[in-house]
């Protein structure tokens, strides 16, 4: 950190505020824009991470002085934030939910810091990106996924006999499958298979199997 960032910090007087100010306003707009899509970390949960960052750097300033490295606290942010994004990942049947969540929160974190070093343009012009790949890009990215659809299908048939003209399905419906396991369960055979492919795809596939007499049950 060069001299006219310290001193920037811990200049007496209200300018101390401004951090404390600009780290509500950044991370409530990135906070704001998760609230809108429902996301588990939303206006207040981004708000206090962009804040406290915000804090734990101005605090590691004062604390350092002359003598100490300022940046031993503010490295510390990087991990205590790696817990909250972790708890923002879910694993549920093949597939993993929350990575842009806990990305999010690290980028947030980060613009935390930012602000307390007294980077304002840098904090300012990283939350406007932050906020253009959050909407944009989340406009590109449902594009992306009718072209490239995943699906988990979980098929319950009778017997081996079932399974294989089940599994004649899978193979000619022109999806590509990423994963697939056979279950015994008492008298009836389970069938699980991951695929990605076009949309349309996985609708004809899903239909066939639904109006098949072979198939007892099935989700998807």
């Amino acid at each position: 950190m060069d001299k006219e960032s310290r001193e920037g910090t811990n200049a007496p007087g209200i300018s101390r505020y401004y951090h404390l100010l600009l780290s509500v306003l950044f991370g409530g707009l990135i906070g704001s824009e998760r609230q809108r899509h429902d996301k588990p970390a939303g206006f207040r949960t981004n708000t206090l991470i962009c804040f406290g960052a915000t804090l734990f750097t101005m605090f590691s300033i004062r604390i350092a002085g002359s003598s100490y490295d300022p940046g031993r606290i503010a490295a510390q942010i990087v991990t205590g934030v790696g817990f909250l994004g972790a708890g923002a990942i879910i694993h549920q049947r093949g597939m993993i939910k929350g990575l842009t969540t806990a990305a999010t929160i690290w980028l947030v974190a980060s613009i935390g810091v930012g602000v307390g070093i007294g980077e304002y343009m840098v904090a300012g012009v990283g939350t406007i990106i932050a906020l253009g790949i959050l909407r944009v890009f989340d406009k590109v990215e449902k594009r992306l996924e009718i072209s490239s659809h995943t699906r988990t299908y979980r098929v319950v048939v009778q017997n081996r006999d079932a399974l294989e003209s089940v599994k004649n399905y899978f193979c000619d419906s022109g999806l590509r499958s990423s994963y697939a396991k056979i279950l015994k369960s008492h008298d009836q055979v389970i069938y699980e298979s991951k695929l990605r492919g076009r949309k349309e795809l996985h609708d004809k596939l899903s239909s066939v199997l639904l109006e098949s007499s072979l198939v007892d049950e099935l989700t998807f």
